[in-house]
C-alpha cells in the first residue's frame, strides 16, 4: 500500500497519464467521481476509564470526522468545524467549469480521503519555441484540519506534464477559506476568473527566462542557483569566500548583480565557488544540478528557463519517497513552496544577467 494514494481507485484522470503515473484513466469526468462520492460526518465522542476501582464515562467536546462510505476516521475537530463536503466543492467547481472554458481533467483523494482535490483545465495557453504551457485551476481541501480549502492557478508544462508555480504580481497566490464557515462558492468563482488574468504575467516570466542564454556561462550560474535554492548555508559560505564579504542573508538586487558579474567575468572566482560547492554539496544540491542539466539538454535549452525547469523536474520526479508522495508534496507540501521560490530566484538571476 502506498503512502499517500491508497489505490488507483482514489484518483481519476482524462487524457494523457499525469507525470506521477497514478490513477484510473476515464473518458470524461462529468459527474461526481466515485472516489469523491462520500460525506464527512461529525460523530460525538465519549471516554470511558477506570480509576481506583471506579468506572467513569463522559462526553468529549470534540467530534470524530469520519467518512460516510467506509467509516474511516479522518481526524478530530471541535463542533465549530464545518466540513467542506466533496459534493459541494464539486458542484461549485463544475458550475463555473460549465459556465466558462474549463474542463475537469483530474480528481482524487490522498491519505485515505484526508485530502481531496479537483483539477480543471482552462482554455488558455501559449507556446515558446515549441514548449507549450497550459493553465489549470486546482481546488483542494483537507478533512483532517491540516489545510484550509484553497483554489490556486497551476501551470502545466505539456512536454513533461510538470506542475509549475509562478511568482504572480497581479493576484493573491491562492483563494483560501477556513473550515469555520460554509464554503463560499461565489468568492471562489471570482478568484478563478481573476487567476486567468494572472496567466499573462506568467507568460511574461517565461519569456524573460527563455531569453537568458546560459550557453557560455551555464555551469557557475546553475551551481549558484541550485545551491542558493536548496542549501542556503553552503551558498552563503561559498559566496562569502569569493566576494570576501560576510553573506548571511538574502542578497538584494545590487549585491546579486555584483555576485553574478564576478561569477561570469572572473574565471578564478568561478572555479573557487564551484570547488567549494562541489566539496560540501548535499544530496538535494547534487540531484537538482543533475535535473537542471537534463532540462537544459532538452527543449528548454541552456537558458534560465531550462534552469528553472530543473526545479520542477526535481520536485515532481526526484524528490520524495515515491510517486504519490511527490504528488502530495508538489501541490500541497514543501515542493510547491520550492517551485515558487525557484521561479522568483530564477527571475532574480535573469535580472542580474541582463
Amino acid at each position: 500500500m502506498s503512502h499517500e494514494l491508497y489505490s488507483n481507485d482514489d484518483m481519476v484522470y482524462v487524457g494523457a497519464a499525469p507525470w506521477h503515473g497514478l490513477g484510473e484513466s476515464v473518458d470524461s469526468i462529468d459527474s461526481l467521481p466515485r472516489c469523491l462520492d462520500w460525506q464527512v460526518c461529525k460523530l460525538g465522542m465519549s471516554f470511558r476509564f477506570e480509576s481506583q476501582g471506579e468506572r467513569f464515562e463522559f462526553d468529549s467536546q470534540y467530534k470524530a470526522l469520519v467518512r460516510s462510505d467506509n467509516h474511516a476516521e479522518l481526524g478530530i475537530a471541535t463542533d465549530q468545524y464545518e466540513p467542506h463536503q466533496n459534493a459541494k466543492l464539486w458542484e461549485t467547481f463544475k458550475s463555473f467549469c460549465d459556465a466558462g472554458n474549463m474542463k475537469i481533467e483530474t480528481a482524487g483523494t490522498l491519505r485515505g480521503g484526508k485530502i481531496v482535490w479537483i483539477l480543471a483545465k482552462i482554455d488558455r495557453g501559449f507556446s515558446i519555441n515549441g514548449d507549450k504551457q497550459e493553465l489549470y485551476a486546482l481546488i483542494a481541501t483537507a478533512h483532517d484540519r491540516s489545510m484550509v480549502t484553497s483554489i490556486k492557478p497551476t501551470y502545466i508544462r505539456v512536454v513533461c506534464y510538470n506542475t509549475l508555480s509562478a511568482a504572480l504580481t497581479s493576484l493573491e497566490g491562492a483563494f483560501k477559506q477556513s473550515h469555520r464557515s460554509d464554503f463560499n462558492g461565489k468568492r471562489a468563482k471570482d478568484f478563478v476568473a481573476h487567476s486567468i488574468l494572472g496567466f499573462e504575467d506568467y507568460q511574461k516570466q517565461v519569456i524573460t527566462l527563455t531569453a537568458i542564454d546560459l550557453t557560455s556561462i551555464n555551469r557557475p550560474i546553475s551551481e549558484a542557483y541550485a545551491t542558493e535554492l536548496v542549501n542556503t548555508d553552503l551558498f552563503n559560505s561559498a559566496a562569502s569566500a569569493i566576494t570576501h564579504t560576510d553573506i548571511t542573508k538574502e542578497m538584494d538586487a545590487m549585491a546579486r548583480k555584483q555576485f553574478v558579474r564576478l561569477l561570469t567575468e572572473n574565471d578564478s572566482a568561478s572555479r573557487e565557488f564551484c570547488t567549494l560547492v562541489e566539496k560540501d554539496a548535499n544530496r538535494p544540491v547534487k540531484h537538482l544540478l543533475h535535473d537542471i542539466k537534463t532540462e537544459q539538454a532538452g527543449i528548454a535549452n541552456k537558458t534560465a528557463w531550462g534552469m528553472f525547469n530543473g526545479v520542477t523536474r526535481y520536485i515532481d520526479h526526484t524528490h520524495g519517497r515515491n510517486a504519490d508522495n511527490r504528488l502530495s508534496n508538489a501541490w500541497f507540501g514543501t515542493g510547491a513552496a520550492v517551485k515558487s521560490k525557484g521561479m522568483a530566484l530564477a527571475l532574480d538571476y535573469a535580472d542580474a544577467l541582463v
